[in-house]
């Protein structure tokens, strides 16, 4: 028996919802539903994750953390912005980049 991955589930999730409108909620009863006949309900949250991934990379979006102790100017964060650009030219054409958290610290 073969196992099945989160990955495998959160794809075929994906293409199944892809063509689909936001008002078909029959659809998401239908996910619910296959989760729990297959005893895969405790395995949602990692499928969520998986399938925002997935989600994330046929829309062109990059999410990127960024720690630092000050806000960072606009320059800094084009610049940022810039070299994570070049780094991932040749996987993907970026659309949107979404980043930048700032941490608090004492010193």
């Amino acid at each position: 028996m073969s196992n099945t991955s989160n990955i495998d589930i959160a794809r075929a999730i994906y293409l199944s919802a892809k063509d689909k409108d936001g008002a078909d909620k029959a659809f998401l009863g239908d996910v619910v539903k296959f989760l729990v006949r297959k005893r895969f309900l405790h395995r949602a949250g990692d499928i969520l994750l998986s399938l925002k991934k997935i989600i994330n990379q046929e829309d062109g979006i990059i999410i990127a953390k960024v720690n630092c102790a000050k806000t960072l100017s606009e320059e800094s964060k084009k610049s940022i912005i810039d070299s994570i650009k070049l780094e991932n030219k040749v996987i993907l054409e970026i659309k949107k980049v979404i980043m930048f958290s700032y941490a608090k610290c004492t010193i």
